[in-house]
């Protein structure tokens, strides 16, 4: 250790410092990246390298008894920081404060850590070719290293550019704040849209995959429904290689046509309205959720909150998009920076579009699509009761009744299309403490 103090640190560094043991929370996501399947455990990995720093040596056997893909996946993403592939500012310094590390006995910094790591897994999986044995890649993050520091010394001002999340080829993406709670909003198809105004915001405390009262999001704006978060998906994918910030242009009929929507003269009028809608929508998102309070303190580091040791919750506001321009058939839109605080690991999901695209040429329903999001936001969907799929799915149906006919059809729909193996509707093994009776689906 140098001879500055842990204070001085950064959260992250705190956490491999002065012990050698894991917080609470490191140990959960080891436990959890050993047992995720393959798939899972790639798209984790693509989307967040640094969850390698959350494994140790002793958890390099145990993926390997999962097979060799677990250890390929995570070698990728080992390499990934070594080559400083990544947005600055996402990642900690690969050099730096030597660090205490679980499983070792002697302190070393991040990249001779993710070398000794790397060294480990060739054992189990045998070496890669030359061009990727260990000296090499400590050769390639040294050179990177160099041409980052170059590059810095050039400016005295070094802006950070922040990104969303990449995707793979037919996917989209959305967060859990959309899907699985109620500020996208369901209900009798053409209804008035209610307006959230200063007096009277919508308020969403409860989020499926959250303890009660760990994120509150408060939102000013006209009603959103499920078309307005198609229509910002497929902004956002447009924006995904550029960042955030940047202005994309799209003609109408293109963003009409990867909507699965017509493009005759009321679906123009109804994409305006839209994007009008997204414009207008601003939201507080209020959280003492661990990985958004650590997308705020990678994103902001110079407010004094992000480095505050205290445990109360951040507050962070924005609009969904941000100003735009348009002819009637060419859009210029932007997506703001601080809308980063929502994307990442526990804080998003990404979607087929294939899937979800079956689900638009079907013209099935808002009750279908959202039902969807709110499933394929979870790794194994949970059991829920009718009066949790009202506040998750954002229902302003007023009986039971009514909102229970509309989801036993939802779910019939969404077998019929093979997006799920089938459900039913009863008590459940998973929630036998749970005096309602629950919806029981498989994958």
């Amino acid at each position: 250790m140098t001879q500055h103090s842990l204070h001085d640190l950064t959260a992250l560094e705190r956490h491999y410092s002065s012990r050698a043991r894991f917080s609470k929370g490191d140990e959960w996501t080891e436990r959890n990246i050993v047992r995720t399947s393959t798939s899972e455990l790639e798209v984790l990995l693509e989307m967040q390298p640094c969850f390698v720093y959350r494994l140790s040596l002793d958890a390099v056997p145990q993926l390997a008894r999962r097979g060799p893909a677990h250890l390929a996946h995570v070698r990728s993403a080992i390499w990934q920081l070594l080559s400083c592939d990544g947005p600055v500012g996402e990642r900690p310094p690969l050099d730096g404060d030597l660090l205490q590390w679980k499983g070792t006995r002697e302190r070393m910094t991040r990249r001779r850590w993710l070398a000794a790591m790397l060294a480990t897994i060739e054992e189990h999986l045998g070496p890669a070719d030359t061009s990727q044995s260990v000296q090499a890649a400590l050769a390639a993050a040294t050179s990177a290293t160099c041409a980052v520091a170059s590059a810095n010394s050039e400016s005295h001002t070094v802006s950070t550019e922040w990104y969303l999340p990449d995707l793979r080829p037919g996917q989209f993406q959305l967060p859990h704040l959309w899907t699985c709670g109620s500020l996208v909003q369901i209900g009798v198809r053409n209804s008035t849209r209610r307006q959230y105004t200063p007096d009277a915001p919508l308020h969403v405390v409860e989020f499926s995959g959250q303890s009660y009262g760990d994120t509150t999001v408060t939102y000013l704006g006209e009603e959103l429904r499920t078309g307005d978060m198609e229509v910002w998906g497929q902004l956002l994918k447009l924006v995904t290689p550029l960042p955030l910030g940047s202005r994309v242009t799209v003609s109408a009929k293109e963003l009409l046509t990867a909507l699965g929507r017509g493009t005759g003269g009321p679906a123009y009028k109804a994409l305006r309205a839209e994007i009008a809608r997204l414009q207008g929508a601003r939201l507080a998102v209020r959280s003492s959720f661990e990985p958004m309070r650590q997308q705020f303190r990678a994103m902001f580091p110079d407010d004094p909150l992000s480095q505050s040791s205290a445990r109360g919750p951040i507050e962070v506001s924005f609009q969904l998009l941000g100003p735009s321009s348009t002819d009637g058939r060419m859009w210029s839109v932007s997506v703001p920076r601080e809308v980063r605080v929502a994307f990442g690991p526990r804080l998003s999901s990404w979607f087929s579009e294939r899937e979800y695209g079956l689900l638009t040429r079907r013209r099935e329903g808002d009750t279908v699509r959202r039902l969807y999001l709110l499933y394929r936001s979870h790794v194994r969907p949970w059991p829920f009761t009718v009066q949790e799929l009202r506040r998750f799915l954002g229902s302003t149906m007023g009986r039971d009744t009514d909102l229970k006919a509309a989801l036993d059809t939802a779910h019939d729909r969404l077998t019929s299309a093979g997006l799920i193996k089938g459900w039913r509707y009863g008590s459940s093994d998973r929630r036998r403490n749970c005096p309602d009776r629950v919806y029981a689906v498989d994958f």
